[in-house]
């Protein structure tokens, strides 16, 4: 069944057969050729000079009624008409189809040509336009022929010096996008322009934010060529820019595209989330941030580049000084699932300094976070990872935060899984790095980390499953606490069940000797040692 031009033309050429051929082998010749272009009809009407097609259908399009009158003049009205833009060969569109002739009579072959006499009027009533299930347009009337000049409700569509214009006033709902705003296009041969802007744009979506983001403007500009398929896209949101650029094939509905934000301001990152981030209204923050995404399909695939450049935040942390010793107070999750108050810090119990803690800091290096002692706080490398394992449809994620994002939230954050969080665990994570230095941080990591059912710090679990001090721990034992970090009371009931990690013990000793923290004969020697754990209390 041919789609595009045939069918886009039916309706106006359905009418025009008869109504400017005059009289019924007219009328049998258009109807014979539409149908053999797909379009078929219910039921027909002759009433002195008009004719009306009832419930008129093609690929794509519908219409209520298609009415063709001689008097007073030869005249056209589509009404009701609904198009599928998503059905419809948008690339194969040929406008010209509608042209003019002052020729109605067949061809030399016996065909009536598919343009339209000069002397017929087109117009059309109640014209929708939509994309599969979603309305772009409704409500639309006007003439067709001689010009086109449709409008509607903040709508209006006009053909002018051969090329279409467009603009629509109106609400846009696409996806997690809300916006009042105005859309110019412009339609000449093979080049489209498209021209978005909203004062008030907003975005919500859950791994966005608790609730919608505050309004920002937004703008979009599209340039594309339909006979290539070119695609160039701008968009900027607040004072964060985007551009896609690659190609779109219509026909077979593939695209091959690369996305790419770059340096963008930490900062405006930051103010795109008000009051979800509110760490922003008192931390200084330079740098820039960006990412890169390679996508084509169908089957999708993509692949995506995260970047960050000279990161720095400042001013969100309270007393530093009680940081440095490790006397700090968070709010940990309770053994009943509730939040409760914990206290640590020199002068405690179960305390541990750094010099004892060393051995158990080492192997969560080495199992969560291998360039601890390289990285500024955040790891591009361990976020192209999990990007990566996204990608490829890993049903086994994992978050890409380094051990000083993790201090951060387990000091100052709730579990939330959103990006508004990520980005305060950053902000949090860039001022621990600035103000601590790295053995602080780890002093302070390993004395509040949960390691089982209301066990925090090392010293509690060193004491609840080997009933001795962090700094008398074997490596593998160090390496069994630091295997129970991904799930803290799961590994600690797997533990006491009689099934401790031991694949994922042994690989983090490996790590720790290609990491160089161990050396191969240390790394041997703990693979060979056994682990005994304490069983659980009575």
């Amino acid at each position: 069944m041919r789609r595009g031009p045939g069918i886009a033309a039916a309706l106006v050429v359905l009418g025009a057969g008869a109504v400017a051929g005059g009289g019924l082998w007219a009328l049998h010749r258009a109807e014979a050729a539409l149908a053999r272009r797909g379009l078929h009809w219910q039921g027909r009407r002759v009433s002195g000079a008009a004719v009306t097609w009832i419930e008129v259908e093609g690929d794509g399009v519908h219409a209520d009624r298609v009415v063709g009158r001689l008097l007073p003049r030869p005249t056209i009205t589509l009404v009701g008409v609904d198009v599928d833009v998503a059905t419809l060969d948008v690339a194969a569109l040929d406008v010209a189809r509608l042209g003019a002739s002052d020729s109605p009579r067949p061809t030399a072959d016996g065909e009536r040509p598919a343009a339209i006499p000069r002397s017929v009027r087109v117009e059309v009533e109640d014209l929708a336009v939509r994309w599969g299930q979603r309305v772009l347009v409704d409500g639309l009337a006007g003439p067709l022929r001689p010009t086109v000049a449709l409008s509607g409700d903040g709508v209006r569509i006009e053909r002018r010096d051969g090329a279409w214009q467009a603009s629509l006033d109106r609400a846009v709902d696409l996806g997690p996008l809300r916006a009042q705003g105005r859309l110019d296009l412009r339609w000449a041969g093979d080049d489209l322009h498209a021209d978005f802007r909203a004062q008030d744009a907003v975005l919500s979506h859950p791994l966005l934010a608790n609730g919608p983001l505050p309004p920002h403007p937004l703008r979009v500009t599209l340039d594309h060529r339909l006979d290539d398929g070119t695609v160039d896209l701008a968009l900027r949101l607040g004072d964060v820019e985007a551009v896609v650029t690659g190609h779109v094939d219509l026909r077979s509905r593939r695209a091959d595209l690369h996305v790419s934000a770059d340096a963008v301001p930490l900062d405006a990152v930051i103010d795109l989330f008000g009051r979800y981030v509110p760490e922003g209204d008192r931390a200084t923050c330079r740098g820039t941030v960006g990412l890169s995404v390679d996508v084509s399909g169908p089957p999708l695939r993509w692949e995506a580049w995260p970047r960050a450049e000279d990161l720095t935040c400042q001013g969100v942390l309270g007393d530093i000084d009680a940081l440095r010793s490790g006397a700090v107070t968070w709010k940990a999750m309770g053994p009943d699932g509730q939040p409760t108050i914990k206290r640590t810090g020199p002068g405690r119990p179960l305390w541990t300094p750094w010099p004892e803690a060393r051995r158990v800091g080492e192997a969560m290096m080495a199992a969560e976070d291998i360039r601890f002692l390289e990285h500024p706080g955040y790891d591009l490398v361990a976020i192209k990872e999990v990007l990566d394992e996204i990608a490829g449809g890993s049903d086994r994620l994992r978050g890409g935060s380094t051990l000083t994002q993790q201090l951060a939230k387990n000091l100052y954050l709730d579990g939330e899984r959103t990006l508004a969080r990520k980005l305060r665990e950053l902000i949090y994570a860039l001022d621990l790095e600035a103000s601590l230095d790295k053995r602080h941080i780890m002093q302070l990591y390993v004395n509040i980390v949960e390691l089982g059912p209301d066990i925090h710090g090392v010293g509690a679990a060193a004491h609840t499953y080997f009933a001795r001090r962090p700094g008398a721990l074997t490596d593998r034992e160090a390496a069994f606490l630091a295997a129970l970090l991904p799930d803290p009371r799961g590994g600690y009931r797997r533990a006491m069940a009689g099934h401790p990690p031991n694949a994922r013990i042994d690989a983090i000793l490996d790590n720790m000797g290609r990491a160089g923290l161990r050396t191969p004969e240390e790394v041997a020697r703990a693979r060979r040692d056994r682990l005994l754990i304490l069983p659980p209390p009575p």
